[in-house]
């Protein structure tokens, strides 16, 4: 990931990770989601992806595409 590419949108607590989940879950129909040593959710729609994930943060952070 280029990360002049991406902007973030704001940071989360990634105690709430689960809870952050489950309400997306709720609202989207295409949400992938891992924890392997980061935590990340990617949610998917027709015009691209928003990234929540701690890749280069120890909190969530939500990321999507610059336009």
């Amino acid at each position: 990931m280029d990360q002049d590419e991406f902007v973030i949108f704001a940071e989360l607590d990634r105690e709430k990770f689960e809870d952050i989940l489950e309400k997306l879950m709720q609202h989207f129909q295409n949400v992938r989601f891992g924890r392997q040593g980061d935590d990340w959710i990617w949610v998917n729609f027709a015009e691209g992806k928003i990234e929540i994930d701690t890749f280069h943060s120890t909190n969530l952070e939500v990321k999507g595409r610059r336009r």
